[in-house]
């Protein structure tokens, strides 16, 4: 999944302190088939060429065109709808969490609390 996909690129930069334009290398180097004639027909649009591009750059230009709307409208009607049901607390517990991350939502310790105790 792409954002299960972000988080793994992003760690790592973090984790072994990658500079933007390697970032940048790293991530193009990845790209295959039709995610490669892609990027490269962005960089013609949009750049002078690849190296003027930044991780946010492409994280950017990928969600428009790889992540469409529907799926983020999915994500929040599978979070409003959310049930503790059989499983246990802590399975429901990271099952909100993960939603919430995916989602992008921005909640306080109170707002998560209140979420999570209102199933």
């Amino acid at each position: 999944m792409y954002l299960d996909w972000e988080a793994k690129v992003e760690q790592n930069f973090k984790v072994n302190n990658v500079e933007d334009q390697r970032q940048v290398d790293l991530v193009v180097v990845e790209f295959k088939n039709y995610v490669m004639t892609w990027w490269h027909k962005v960089c013609k649009d949009n750049f002078q060429g690849p190296s003027a591009a930044s991780w946010m750059d492409i994280k950017v230009l990928t969600h428009a065109g790889f992540f469409p709307l529907y799926y983020r409208r999915g994500l929040l009607l599978k979070l409003q709808r959310l049930q503790q049901r059989h499983i246990c607390v802590n399975e429901y517990f990271k099952e909100l969490e993960s939603l919430i991350l995916r989602v992008g939502l921005e909640e306080s310790n109170e707002e998560k609390i209140t979420r999570f105790i209102s199933v």
